[in-house]
């Protein structure tokens, strides 16, 4: 059994976090607290390093800067969320929140419309056939899209062909949900065998 620090607390943390296998205990009431607990104090850390600070000590050495006053704003909307959180003023929380709210919004709706419509339509939108390995796979992939966005066609009821192209899209939906949670299954599973690895090997030391 290792007594090293860096690898007996890690080594503890892990097992009383297994412990609610076994039923519910403060142990691991206190453990899920501590991670949660340690998880906002790093990313406080780290936004104050690599965000906060540098740009801010810039601004405080030259405040006559245009681009450095804009900062400022960040900084009171910033102490409106601290208000939120006690209670009061309220008119500055509003502001701080719908302030975050509009701007998140304004970066996810691009972002998401690259990576999830334009991307997606880009990958249908090549040659398709079967004497090539890509011309095979940008078939399955118009197929899957077309089958797929005609289950979702609820303005007339399907018969016939369409009733059949219909259910190939449902069966394509199955699929796809099934591989993504197939896929979310084995990273959980890779992430137990790796915890099991680290107290049977750094800890107990049963292998090498």
């Amino acid at each position: 059994m290792s007594i090293d620090p860096g690898v007996l607390i890690p080594a503890v943390m892990t097992l009383i976090v297994f412990s609610i296998l076994y039923k519910d205990n403060p142990l691991f009431h206190a453990a899920e607290r501590l991670g949660v607990g340690m998880a906002a104090g790093y990313a406080l850390i780290l936004i104050l390093r690599t965000g906060i600070i540098p740009r801010f000590s810039g601004a405080v050495h030259h405040p006559a800067d245009p681009g450095n006053i804009l900062l400022f704003i960040p900084i009171v909307l910033g102490i409106g969320f601290i208000f939120s959180a006690v209670g009061r003023p309220k008119t500055l929380s509003r502001y701080a929140i719908a302030s975050a709210a509009a701007i998140g919004a304004g970066f996810a709706i691009p972002y998401m419309t690259q990576t999830l419509v334009l991307a997606q339509m880009k990958a249908t939108m090549v040659p398709v056939g079967l004497s090539t390995k890509a011309g095979f796979d940008a078939l399955v992939i118009a197929f899957c899209v077309l089958t797929g966005m005609s289950y979702f066609s609820f303005s007339k009821e399907p018969k016939g062909i369409r009733a059949l192209i219909s259910d190939m899209g449902l069966y394509t939906l199955m699929i796809a949900f099934g591989t993504t949670f197939g896929h979310f299954a084995m990273s959980r599973i890779t992430l137990l065998i790796n915890r099991f690895l680290f107290l049977i090997r750094d800890f107990l030391h049963i292998i090498t």
